[in-house]
Order: C-alpha cells, then sequence, then structure tokens
C-alpha cells in the first residue's frame, strides 16, 4: 500500500518511511504478499526511483522478520 502511494501520488519519500515505520512497530510484516503476489520490497524494486531509506528500512525489518538480526 504505501510503496503504491509513492507509484501514484506526490507522496515524499519521508511520509513512507514513518508510515512503514509505525506499521512496522505495530507488528506488520513486510513478507506479505499484495493481490500482484508480490512483497512490499518487489514492488519498490519496480519503481524508477530508488527510494533508499524506504529500502533500507524494509529489508531491515524483513531480516528481523526471518531472524537474521
Amino acid at each position: 500500500m504505501i510503496v503504491i502511494k509513492l507509484k501514484c501520488t506526490n507522496w515524499r519519500e519521508r511520509h513512507a518511511v514513518e508510515d512503514a515505520a509505525f506499521l512496522i512497530s505495530r507488528g506488520t510484516s513486510v513478507c506479505i504478499e499484495d493481490h500482484e503476489g508480490l512483497t512490499a520490497l518487489q514492488q519498490l524494486r519496480r519503481l524508477n526511483q530508488p527510494y533508499p531509506e524506504l529500502r533500507l528500512l524494509l529489508h531491515e525489518a524483513k531480516d528481523r522478520e526471518r531472524g537474521e538480526i
């Protein structure tokens, strides 16, 4: 949902990071797949801009979920 908002609106990365951090802190999994069968990180890779802060946040959350951190 957050990645789709970045793609479709003028939403800034800072707002996306804040919203993603809030959802992750509440226990939302970053490994959940959307209606296309893609995770947030996979959707983020499809965008033309890199969004490094959001990408880092999602990677760290994914690693925590998998017990790698």
